[in-house]
């Protein structure tokens, strides 16, 4: 299934994550290792990442199931 892309603005990676299909502990192992870095925070400390990381997130799953 195609996924759509998402709208340019800043996501809670937890929103991101929904979109490209991966796990949570993927998502966790890229922050470690630093392929994903959040731009900003919210005044309550919810990460915020731009939509680009989800879509090069996506990409890297996809080639991973080649």
């Amino acid at each position: 299934m195609a996924r759509r892309r998402l709208p340019e603005k800043p996501y809670r990676i937890g929103e991101g994550i929904e979109h490209t299909g991966l796990t949570r502990q993927t998502r966790h192992f890229y922050a470690t290792i630093g392929l994903i870095r959040e731009k900003s925070r919210t005044q309550s400390g919810y990460r915020l990442f731009p939509a680009s990381v989800f879509a090069a997130l996506t990409r890297v799953a996809t080639l991973q199931k080649k």
